[in-house]
């Protein structure tokens, strides 16, 4: 259990002051390309967890399972997640339920009647490890999944893993995962946009507006670890109402007591990039 939870870490509340757009524009010079920024946009520093959406409906659950016979050094593991009892399709709710339970475990089928097993498993593997002169190794992990955002196509879910496995430190990293509403399959940046690449520089414009960093400043000199100075887009991300959210896990490109970072770009600066039968999103705008 735990090698699964952290190959999720690996390779993958509260919502955060969001500033209103401004009308003034500020033109940013991204080689060939010139993009105009508002002179606000929005910030998030986590992932949305709004209690409504329009056309839903769900119900919460969670459950945490403590290690006995342990006295005072005793591990344990969480989950919580929602059940889907309204959507627009049949299919959504089924494929919402079996990627649940996937990210929450790790394990392929899984189901709240095997959380017990999964539990036990958990345990007898932190066993295996000694973290101090106690003999004892403490794991303890947190997994959850929620409802982030729907508009008329997409349907897109949060997820947070977090894991202390016996050391000092702690593990984590926020998920976004979005679905098409009719067919329930997943929705990746190549669905959404004609050439993903395309929006790497707009991309790169509000993220060193964002963090401050000046035209000509390397991102590497102004402490960002991307390869090679390369700005990318990370494939976490998630469908919003009024733009994309993009999720930087911890370590991917600050150190990690700097958390995950966020990136928010707005429909408006990539309208003409969406696919056609995702132009609705900016013309909601």
């Amino acid at each position: 259990m735990r090698h699964q939870s952290m190959l999720l870490l690996l390779s993958l509340s509260i919502f955060a002051t969001s500033c209103n757009s401004g009308s003034e524009e500020v033109p940013v010079e991204m080689g060939q390309k010139r993009i105009n920024l508002p002179a606000n946009l929005p910030v998030y520093d986590s992932i949305p967890k709004p209690e409504t959406l329009a056309g839903y409906a769900w119900t919460n659950a969670e459950k945490r399972i403590v290690e006995t016979g342990c006295g005072s050094r005793c591990s344990n593991i969480g989950w919580k997640w929602f059940t889907l009892s309204q959507a627009p399709s049949p299919v959504l709710i089924d494929s919402v339920q079996r990627y649940n339970w996937y990210y929450l475990t790790g394990i392929p089928g899984a189901r709240e009647i095997d959380l017990d097993s999964i539990a036990a498993s958990f345990f007898k593997e932190a066993q295996k490890e000694v973290s101090d002169s106690s003999g004892r190794a403490v794991w303890t992990e947190g997994n959850s999944v929620w409802p982030v955002a729907a508009t008329a196509n997409t349907f897109t879910i949060g997820g947070f893993i977090s894991g202390s496995y016996g050391g000092p430190s702690q593990n984590y990293a926020s998920n976004l995962d979005n679905f098409n509403i009719a067919s329930g399959r997943y929705i990746t940046l190549k669905d959404l946009v004609a050439v993903p690449f395309d929006i790497f520089a707009v991309g790169e414009a509000v993220f060193r507006k964002q963090k401050g960093v000046t035209e000509g400043t390397s991102l590497i000199n102004a402490g960002f670890r991307f390869p090679e100075d390369v700005f990318y887009l990370p494939e976490t991300f998630g469908i919003l109402p009024d733009g994309l959210l993009f999720v930087y896990v911890p370590e991917e490109v600050v150190s990690y007591t700097e958390g995950e970072q966020y990136l928010f770009i707005p429909y408006s600066l990539i309208a003409d990039q969406l696919k056609p039968e995702y132009q609705y999103l900016a013309k909601a705008q």
